[in-house]
């Protein structure tokens, strides 16, 4: 599944070598070239077993305020990484409005961020450190 073009159309606004603001994380997007040319986690810039693996060691686990995040190998086959941020994955999820979540590897953690693609069109800043 494809992100929608009005992401696409975004990105080629910003400068994905800089590193941008939304609400509290600090990212690094992927170009839209690079997306188009490897835009599943299965690409070079995420280990698809990885987050398989992370993911359903997470099934059924608590992770956010009282909800439950269950994500089986065909969910996340359909998830898109869109940038990184301070090496965790900040990938959308098609099946849920391209909701945002952020995959940290260290941690074997994910959650969901607030908001969806659409929000980070809105919200996104520019991070001047």
């Amino acid at each position: 599944m494809n992100l929608p073009e009005e992401y696409y159309s975004w990105l080629e606004t910003i400068d994905t070598d800089s590193e941008y603001r939304y609400r509290n994380i600090i990212i690094n997007f992927y170009s839209k070239s690079d997306l188009q040319n490897k835009n599943k986690l299965s690409s070079e810039f995420f280990n698809k077993n990885i987050f398989i693996n992370n993911i359903i060691e997470l099934k059924a686990e608590e992770l956010e305020s009282n909800n439950t995040y269950t994500f089986t190998e065909e969910r996340a086959d359909k998830c898109i990484t869109i940038g990184e941020s301070n090496r965790n994955h900040i990938f959308v999820d098609p099946n849920e409005n391209f909701s945002i979540w952020v995959l940290i590897l260290s941690n074997k953690c994910v959650f969901k961020e607030s908001g969806n693609i659409h929000d980070i069109i809105k919200f996104t800043q520019s991070y001047d450190a």
